[in-house]
């Protein structure tokens, strides 16, 4: 019996084709790398509380010393949820404002205006944002708003029943 057992059998190479997973991998790869968008990063909020120097004072502050000149900045919606126009005014001021269209050099050159016209003295503003606007031109204005040195700066909805 020189032949072959029933035990042994011939060694089977399985026929798997590689070339077309690959090519699929390496589509699938590309589309979504080409189609990966990342959100935007959000801007960073800088709050600082007030020092308490000396300890704490006896004496009462006078509401009418320190009283904050108010500006409020009213932004517009555009298309595509994009800044369409924005006003500043001052908060007691006539209810129309300067026109600052939808340039935000011009509303940082605008609140780097009336900022070094107050002479130190204490300011807030308030953004009156319209609905619509995407959240990036928010944080953006926030930004703008703190680089020209507010510190209390208030973004509120544009309609007063929504606050």
């Amino acid at each position: 019996m020189a032949g072959k057992h029933k035990n042994e059998t011939e060694d089977v190479q399985p026929d798997l084709p590689i070339t077309p997973m690959l090519d699929m991998s390496f589509q699938l790869m590309a589309f979504f790398i080409f189609t990966f968008r990342p959100a935007p990063t959000e801007g960073q909020i800088a709050m600082s509380l007030p020092k308490e120097e000396g300890g704490p004072s006896d004496a009462i502050p006078s509401p009418v010393d320190d009283k904050p000149v108010s500006f409020v900045v009213t932004v517009d919606s555009g298309p595509s949820g994009t800044i369409g126009r924005m006003t500043i005014r001052e908060k007691d001021g006539p209810a129309a404002g300067d026109d600052l269209g939808a340039s935000i050099d011009r509303y940082q050159a605008e609140l780097k205006k009336r900022k070094a016209g107050l002479g130190g003295k204490p300011s807030k503003l308030t953004l009156e944002i319209g609905e619509g606007i995407l959240h990036e031109y928010v944080v953006r204005l926030l930004d703008v708003a703190v680089q020209a040195e507010f510190v209390d700066v208030a973004p509120v909805p544009l309609d007063p029943k929504k606050r």
